[in-house]
Parts: structure tokens; sequence; C-alpha cells
């Protein structure tokens, strides 16, 4: 199908005008084959070579021809026939005209431009879709081949292009498309797509798994798996990453790529890297495992109280880890000078869902802790701990603490922060920009999963 006007014109088996067409001429040949053939017939008569009533200039021309080649072959007599079609094969001839506007003046396919031309090709493919639902169930099966059915189609377009190709692969047709936008990969689709690529060192095309055989493959159990697939249908962007950086929120996404461009001078999209936010701390860990799999680069940003709590369930920090176990011991200091930090069994404190009312979120008791000198030590010890995973942690709670932000998340901010960074100096904007400046140079280091 890399032709759209052979397409959408030539009415052969492998083309959409032909599966079109198809369609219509056996009940056009049922409902009107008689009347048609009848005007054949007429045709034969006065066309073809044996025909009953012959046009007088044919038969001139085959007696005028006859007397010429006597001259040097005597005895050979020359007859011109005009082959007649049957009714099947008048279809087979059909092609494709365009007129705009309601103008009776039809012009050749080919006149229009690319764009165009795409667009008539895709919405015959929809509407062959919508006829196929009137088909039998028992027809054959077709296999349909597209490569970047996207070209020249804008993004309203391309979402029709792929809604058809899903209708027509609900009927008798196996779809299989190339494609290099997002937009023809929704999110629902996006779990059991493929990448194909080169591998970088032998040039041999390797076909990857899809991140569902991914997440079967490796993550343990039903209830993890479920938030990991879920965490990536919201996204279908890292399909065409080279690299993929995984955050918790939305302060990271929206932030992270004018800092990304402010400190690098080029977009995340011009060095192959997406960054997706997983809505939470919890899925971090299986989605590094998943991008792996997959075999695409994959590094991870975490607050701070990601160390003392998920970081230990997944088994990145051990339970008994002395930085883990110092960490908890002066937050339980903290709280017994402090009536707002509320700890639950664990000497942790309490989540949101958990904490009495009046009492401090976990987030901001963890920022509390980190600003105290000795609680930075071990924030950074936990922090290089994590690095060995692909995990960046925030040593002073969050994202928002290093920017200088509050602790706020609010676009209100975010907005005003931006301009600042297009406008002032990097180092006169960032509160904790060395902290910043070195993740940056850490995300362009090679890193291997253990």
């Amino acid at each position: 199908m890399e032709n759209a006007a052979d397409d959408a014109t030539k009415a052969k088996n492998t083309s959409t005008l032909g599966k079109l067409l198809a369609e219509f001429s056996e009940s056009v040949e049922s409902n009107h084959g008689q009347e048609l053939q009848e005007c054949l017939e007429t045709l034969h008569g006065r066309l073809a070579a044996n025909g009953c009533a012959r046009a007088s200039e044919l038969t001139r021309f085959d007696q005028e021809a006859s007397s010429a080649v006597n001259a040097f072959f005597p005895g050979i007599d020359l007859h011109l026939d005009v082959p007649i079609p049957t009714v099947r094969e008048l279809f087979s001839r059909g092609t494709l005209r365009v007129s705009e506007n309601g103008s009776d003046d039809c012009r050749e396919f080919g006149t229009l431009g690319h764009g165009a031309q795409r667009s008539i090709q895709m919405a015959l493919i929809r509407y062959l879709a919508e006829v196929g639902m009137l088909g039998q169930e028992s027809a054959q099966r077709r296999l349909l081949l597209i490569e970047e059915p996207e070209l020249f189609l804008h993004p309203q377009a391309i979402e029709q292009v792929r809604e058809a190709l899903r209708a027509l692969s609900k009927l008798n047709y196996q779809i299989i498309f190339a494609t290099h936008s997002p937009v023809m990969v929704d999110q629902e689709v996006a779990t059991s797509t493929r990448i194909v690529r080169k591998h970088p060192s032998t040039g041999e095309t390797v076909v990857l798994a899809t991140a569902r055989e991914a997440v079967e493959k490796r993550v343990q159990g039903q209830n993890k798996r479920l938030h990991a697939l879920f965490a990536l249908e919201h996204s279908n962007h890292w399909l065409f990453s080279n690299r993929v950086l995984l955050a918790e929120g939305p302060t990271e996404r929206y932030l992270l790529p004018v800092l990304y461009q402010v400190l690098l001078g080029r977009k995340p999209a011009e060095d192959g890297l997406s960054i997706l936010s997983m809505g939470g701390a919890g899925n971090l860990p299986e989605s590094i495992k998943i991008f792996s799999e997959l075999g695409v680069a994959v590094r991870a940003l975490a607050d701070l109280d990601f160390a003392a709590q998920q970081a230990v369930h997944h088994g990145l920090i051990a339970k008994d880890d002395e930085d883990l176990c110092e960490c908890l011991r002066q937050i339980a200091c903290m709280a017994q000078q402090d009536p707002a930090i509320s700890l639950d069994a664990t000497g942790r404190p309490c989540s949101n869902k958990e904490n009495p009312a009046g009492s401090k979120r976990p987030a901001e008791v963890f920022r509390e802790w980190a600003a105290r000198a000795e609680g930075r030590k071990v924030a950074v010890n936990l922090h290089n701990k994590l690095r060995e995973y692909g995990i960046w942690l925030w040593t002073g709670g969050d994202i928002e603490y290093h920017l200088g932000l509050r602790g706020r998340k609010d676009i209100g901010i975010w907005a005003p922060f931006c301009r600042r960074l297009h406008s002032e100096a990097f180092v006169d904007v960032v509160h904790d920009h060395y902290f910043v400046a070195a993740l940056f140079e850490w995300m362009q280091q090679p890193h291997a999963l253990p």
C-alpha cells in the first residue's frame, strides 16, 4: 500500500478499490447482468471479427488490409477484432475519479496532493470496514499490511484511520501496520504493541516482546501486574523512545522537559527520551523491570519516602539496612518532640489514609527530617544505594524542595517558574542547582540493571 493512487484507483484483487468493487459487483451482476449482457452482445456484433452486424468501417479495414498483405503473402486475410469484456471484467477496469464542491468536472486521482490521496485511500479502507460488517462471517480471511498509514494525514484523520483498521480487524481481516506515530497506537493497545529495532552491534532486526509479555515474565503477583499495566497504558510515547525516565507525579512531567532543554540545549525527544509519570512510587520498581525486559534504557526518580517504604517492600533496600534504621530512629526522635508526627507500627510516618487529623503528611515529615544535618547525611547514603538500581532519590524530600517551589504541586507555580528558567540564569532560579544539574549528568551516563 505504498502507492495511494494505485490502491485507490486500480481494481486489483489486492487493492482497496478492488475489494470494494468485489463487494458490489456480484449484486450488480445479479440484478443487471441480463441487461448489461444484451448491451455487450450488441457491441460484440458490431466490433468482433465474426460479428453478425459488423461496422462497415471495420469490414472496409479488413478488405483493404488483406489486399495489401496479399501482395506479399497471397491467400492471407486479416480481420480486426475488438475484444468485448464480460460483465465481470468490466469491474476489473473500474477506476476512481475526483470532483470537488459538486462540480461535474471529474479529475484523475493522481492530480491530487499526497495528503488528499492518502486521506481518500484511508477513507476507502474505513468504508470497506463498514461494508464488511454486512458481509458473511464465513468469508475468506484477508491479510492487510500497511507501512505508515499516518503519512500526510492530520491528527484527527489519523485517529479515524486507526479506528477503521480496528473495525476491519474485528471482521475477517488480519491487520499489521508499521508506524512512527503515537496517535496510531492508542492507550488501549499500547501494552500489546511490539517494538521493532536494529541490534546496535549486529545490525540484525529484532522484534521485542510486548509490554504485556514483559509484565508476565518479570512481575510477580497478579495485583502488581495490574498496577504496572495500568500505569503503562496511560502513555504510548514510550513505544517510540530509546530511553525512558520514570517519575512519580505531575511536577516532574511538567518541569523536567523544560529543565532538560535549559541545561542541555535540546528537548528530551531529540535524544529519544520519554518522561513518564507513573502516578505514584509503587509502580516504579515493576516498571523498571518491564522496560529492562523490553530493552529500553530506563531511569527513575523517587521522593525520599520511597527509600523507607517502597524500596524496602521491593527488596531494593534491606529491612535491617543501617541507613534505613538510622533514618527511622531519627524520625522517632522527631515524633517525640513533635505531636503532629504520627508513626505506624513499623516506626514510619503514617500514610495519608491512616494519618490522624491534624498530623503532618509523610512527605512533609521526610522533608523536615532531610533538612536536618544528621538526616541529610543518611539521605545521601540512601540516595547512593538506590542509584545502583537506576533510581535517583530526591535527598531533600521531593523535586519541589530542590527546585525551590516550597513543596507546592501547583501549575500556578510551575508556569512562572518555567518563564524564569527561560529568562534568567539557571543558578538563580533553581534552589539546589548543583543537585539538579547532577541529575541530568547522571541521566546521560550508560546504566545496566543488575
